[in-house]
């Protein structure tokens, strides 16, 4: 089972981020970025290297729904990212039904 630990963090001084990113066996990809923990304004919804914002990618290249109104996950500690690691390797296609489903049910409610 692939984890936290299979991520290979870059940093990026331009951008001021760590980034790494693991495609599982069943094509869905992660993205996992910080931002420098150096105090200045950064747009993650993470500080390296203790907490990460993570995107995940399906084999199409759209976004998964990770969140009612969002599509990345923020302040996420390595536990919480291995463990959607480990959901998505698991269940993938049910996985991404159920979070689409549930969305989609926010949504519903919403405007209703």
């Amino acid at each position: 089972m692939k984890s936290f630990d299979d991520l290979e963090f870059t940093y990026d001084d331009y951008i001021r981020r760590w980034s790494a990113s693991l495609t599982l066996d069943n094509g869905y990809l992660f993205s996992v970025i910080a931002g420098n923990d150096d105090g200045a304004f950064q747009p993650f919804y993470g500080r390296y290297p203790d907490t990460f914002e993570v995107a995940v990618f399906n084999e199409d290249g759209h976004f998964v729904p990770l969140g009612a109104y969002d599509d990345v996950l923020g302040w996420q500690d390595r536990n919480k990212v291995s463990s959607l690691i480990r959901q998505f390797e698991i269940d993938g296609q049910a996985h991404e039904n159920l979070l689409v489903a549930m969305r989609e049910e926010k949504r519903e409610k919403k405007f209703a």
